[in-house]
């Protein structure tokens, strides 16, 4: 008998980051809107006696009225909290090389600046 103890498929993350890039609002070819943001993550720890900073860039889309509300309220420079699942896309280059590329299908994107 094994001893494999089954866990649960998760697939949910939530992160903060200042918005890069933020593309145009479009239609997708199943007639839905869609964007798609690029976000700064910073990771400030301790290594040693010295503060360390590890900058990651999540590629993030989001889709139907997500999607509008985020190019209505959201800009270049917003500090957002995105909520969401990775997915994963397969693509071959040139080459016919296959290579994979993960990215953020948010399920909520809410701005963090405050209005002075």
């Amino acid at each position: 008998m094994s001893n494999l103890q089954t866990f649960p498929e998760l697939n949910y993350v939530t992160f903060t980051g200042k918005v890069l890039d933020k593309g145009d609002l479009s239609l997708s070819s199943i007639d839905v809107y869609v964007i798609r943001l690029r976000i700064e993550n910073t990771l400030t720890y301790q290594g040693g006696s010295e503060t360390r900073k590890r900058v990651s860039e999540i590629s993030v889309e989001a889709w139907g009225q997500l999607a509008e509300d985020v190019n209505r309220r959201v800009r270049a420079g917003s500090t957002v909290l995105v909520e969401g699942n990775l997915i994963s896309r397969a693509f071959e280059n040139q080459k016919k090389a296959t290579y994979h590329r993960i990215s953020v299908k948010a399920s909520s994107v809410k701005t963090l600046d405050t209005r002075s």
